[in-house]
């Protein structure tokens, strides 16, 4: 590629996840420079936005092309499909067309609205409907029923409007794909699972598609029921009690790893997952290895046939490469059903064994990106990537392996000697693994707190979970803990309760529990409204409204009252038992990793950190933009305040006021409070004196102080209301009691006009 030999590989990067484990492993070095790298492995966002301006050397890669939406948005997808079905139908080759019959049967609304009407009276059944543009599952809910789908088409929260303005008088519905639901998918232990497959395409012109044999089965966390009964199937797996109010259970029907985890016993230490070789052992135990070699192959064929389609609407480029995520449904009946196709693929690991998966796949893809120029081009197999088109089908080796497929097939790998420990972290003492919870592991030599079964277990703890200064710092407190006098014994609850006292704790606790539960029996309206931080404390159990201060631990998640939170002080987390981080490095290696494991909360927080220079960080609002953005397509309202706030001032974005009113009435129409008064300020500014008047109601109606004021004055000025004193008093004394000083001078003013 032109850089082997002269210096090592610059990458950059702005994931925090395996890839970047991977490349640094590689010894690749970092860089933040926006035009000297090498390989840059970019979100889709930035080369949609930035790629075209962009001259690149020849020997640059980029993980994304530049039109690659033709194949992982979902109405694209089902556009480009059609197509090549109907231009197979046109030239005769009706075989091959009805090849592409692997995909549900999709209409793209608002447009195919009608289409979709009249095929639903004719059929029937259960559809599902998905935004054209998100992940994770958000935003996804089934139907049977066409008054479903017509609330949706007047729905507010779904209108899209011309420029993006909601008073403008034109107002689509937004753009949603809608599938017929597939009733009957194949089951294991009576739940419903696909399957996530990587494919790599370094070119599309010509198509060259390389297939990783790995891949793992999604599961989901509840039984599945359909809606419409049907008979249970021959596999002893298969058990289906049919309960048409499952329908809206997306536990049943969702098997996406981020709405499964929500799950209430969700099992964290598997993630819902099976490895594909696992299920094909599974499958082959049931049906026999030919059956499933034939399934395999038409898994693979459906893969090759959906790059086909979208072959020649692609931007061919040199420099670019990218790595999809096909998402595959097997039902009843062995038939392969392509779900999507996504273009940045999960790269975050919640298991052991998944981390494995993705750092090996990983290793693999920029083994044959090839930066280095160690490969010699001809190559059908690297590691566990097979070709499988190269401007035509590509069949493996019959001596090399005896199925259609390599699909779901080992990967063999040369074990890599592991590395000695550096200084400081040699291994002692037989426990149990901190990462893994593997059974022969060794103790850290430096402070025995940790354990590790290899060094790979080792390296994530300190390097990701901060153990490094941990560990040195339980070391310098041993010291000094051995020349200095033992301290008298504390009794203090908020603090690191000892083993002999936790029955005592407990007891307290369940006792407040009830108390509270009589207070709230014996006054049941005095049940807190406030839709933003939840309705009570959880160690005192105090309620608070939407004017209490409270602090988010960033060891849990979880808010606590100002007050529970000075108690506490330094000592352990009586929530969680973790002990309080010593500096703001370890708090926000705390925080870094519920921001890994996608915690919406703990995202806004990192945020409002960067926004604010917290914990050592240099305050930029422009990263703040950006980490709220990940927050809010999570559903956060606290992050579309906050990014409401900086589009609304032009703090690290451009000012946009239309965008911070949509930030805003997002969060107000989910209760917020907070976003209801600022909403109205922002429309009040526009002189839409009306629409702010109920803004201003809602919240002040929450009790949010400064909301109370503002709708005192709509009273006094007579704004987007009749002029009413007597209300303007009620809503300024409400504020006043509260110690609010902007309403005790309005109430001072009103005497005075008295």
């Amino acid at each position: 590629m032109g850089r082997a030999g002269k210096r090592s590989v610059r990458f950059r990067t702005s994931f925090s996840n395996t890839i970047y484990d991977v490349m640094t492993s590689r010894n690749w070095k970092e860089t933040d420079s926006e035009t000297d790298w090498d390989v840059h492995w970019a979100e889709r966002e930035w080369v949609y936005e930035v790629f075209d301006t962009m001259h690149l050397e020849p020997h640059q890669r980029i993980n994304h092309f530049r039109n690659g939406r033709e194949l992982c948005r979902k109405d694209l997808l089902v556009k480009n499909l059609k197509r090549m079905k109907r231009n197979l139908q046109r030239d005769g080759q009706l075989e091959q067309a009805r090849a592409y019959d692997f995909m549900p049967l999709s209409f793209v609304l608002p447009r195919e609205y009608a289409m979709f009407v009249e095929e639903f009276k004719r059929c029937g059944g259960v559809w599902i409907m998905k935004p054209i543009g998100s992940a994770q599952g958000r935003g996804i809910f089934l139907f049977s029923r066409l008054s479903e789908i017509s609330e949706w088409r007047t729905d507010p929260r779904h209108l899209q409007r011309d420029g993006g303005d909601r008073d403008s008088q034109r107002a689509e519905p937004e753009a949603y794909i809608v599938q017929r639901y597939i009733e009957n998918p194949y089951l294991v232990g009576g739940k419903k699972f696909d399957i996530r497959l990587y494919v790599l395409v370094t070119s599309f012109s010509p198509l060259v598609a390389f297939m990783y044999r790995g891949g793992f089965a999604r599961f989901s966390h509840t039984r599945y029921s359909s809606a419409a009964p049907r008979p249970n199937t021959e596999s002893v797996f298969a058990n289906v009690v049919s309960d048409p109010a499952d329908i809206a259970n997306n536990f049943v029907h969702l098997t996406n790893v981020a709405i499964q985890k929500t799950a209430e016993n969700y099992d964290a230490r598997s993630g819902g997952k099976k490895d594909l070789r696992s299920l094909k052992l599974l499958l082959a135990t049931q049906h026999g290895m030919a059956a499933v070699d034939q399934l395999f192959l038409a898994i693979e064929r459906v893969i090759v046939r959906s790059l086909i389609a979208v072959q020649h609407v692609m931007i061919a480029d040199k420099h670019c490469f990218e790595l999809y995520g096909y998402d595959v449904l097997i039902d009843d009946e062995l038939k392969p059903w392509l779900i999507e196709v996504n273009a940045s693929p999960s790269l975050t690991a919640n298991t052991k064994d998944d981390y494995i998966l993705k750092c090996e796949m990983l290793n693999d893809t920029l083994d044959i990106v090839d930066v280095e120029a160690k490969l010699n081009g001809d190559e059908r197999s690297v590691g566990g990537f097979d070709l499988v088109y190269d401007g035509g089908i590509v069949e493996p080796d019959p001596a090399e392996c005896p199925y259609s497929t390599k699909l779901g097939t080992y990967i063999e790998r040369q074990a890599a000697p592991e590395k000695p420990a550096k200084a400081g972290k040699k291994l002692d003492t037989l426990k149990t693994c901190t990462i893994c919870g593997a059974d022969k592991a060794k103790a850290c030599q430096g402070c025995g707190t940790t354990a590790y079964c290899s060094t790979e277990c080792q390296r994530i703890d300190w390097r990701d979970r901060g153990h490094r200064k941990v560990c040195k710092k339980i070391q310098a407190a041993e010291a000094a803990r051995a020349e200095a006098p033992t301290p008298p014994p504390r009794d203090v609850f908020y603090g690191p309760a000892p083993r002999s006292h936790a029955d005592e704790v407990r007891a307290r606790i369940a006792a407040e529990h009830e108390a509270a539960r009589v207070r709230r029996e014996a006054n049941p309206e005095r049940e807190p409204t406030s839709a933003r931080f939840g309705s009570r404390c959880p160690i005192c159990l105090e309620e608070w409204d939407v004017n209490t201060r409270n602090v988010f631990r960033i060891c849990c998640c979880r808010r606590v009252c100002q007050s529970c939170s000075n108690k506490i002080g330094t000592d352990a987390c009586p929530l969680c038992r973790i002990p309080c981080a010593e500096d703001d490095a370890e708090q926000l290696a705390r925080l870094r990793r519920h921001v890994e494991n996608e915690v919406p909360e703990a995202i806004t927080h990192l945020g409002i950190a960067y926004s604010e220079g917290r914990f050592g960080l240099v305050k930029s609002d422009k990263k703040a933009a950006k980490i709220y953005r990940r927050a809010v397509e999570l559903g956060d309202v606290t992050a579309m305040n906050c990014l409401g706030l900086l589009y609304e001032n032009g703090s690290g974005v451009k000012l946009d006021k239309k965008k911070a009113e949509r930030l805003y009435r997002m969060a107000a129409d989910r209760g917020d409070a907070t976003a209801q008064c600022n909403l109205a300020f922002l429309l009040d500014a526009e002189e839409k004196h009306e629409e702010a008047f109920r803004y201003y109601a809602l919240s002040a109606d929450q009790g949010y102080t400064r909301a109370e004021h503002n709708f005192g004055c709509r009273y006094v000025n007579g704004t987007g209301t009749e002029v009413d004193l007597g209300k303007a008093r009620y809503w300024f004394e409400r504020a006043a009691a509260k110690g609010y000083q902007l309403a005790i001078k309005a109430l001072a003013r009103l005497d005075a006009r008295a």
